[in-house]
């Protein structure tokens, strides 16, 4: 989710809860955006897996994300993103 807004607390919050609602509560939400130094940690708190500042390269972001996403298929018996690599997409 990338947020300019500002609404990022609220919004973070009602995705969460709906994850949860939804028994996904373990699919990591990354946030991207404008988001201040002091809202960082509260968004972690809050449960979101990482926030990515307007100045994160996007090869940092992209390291980031296929390791969580690795170790999630690794916990999870590779149920996770079952039937998609990254080398070949979808199927």
């Amino acid at each position: 989710m990338s947020i300019l807004s500002g609404a990022h607390r609220s919004l973070v919050e009602r995705i969460l809860a709906n994850l949860r609602s939804r028994g996904l509560e373990g699919v990591p939400l990354f946030v991207g955006g404008v988001i201040p130094d002091r809202d960082v940690d509260t968004l972690l708190a809050m449960g979101v897996a990482e926030v990515f500042g307007p100045e994160t390269p996007t090869g940092e972001a992209a390291r980031v994300l296929a390791a969580r996403l690795t170790a999630l298929r690794g916990e999870r018996g590779d149920r996770f993103g079952a039937g998609c690599n990254s080398r070949s997409g979808p199927g």
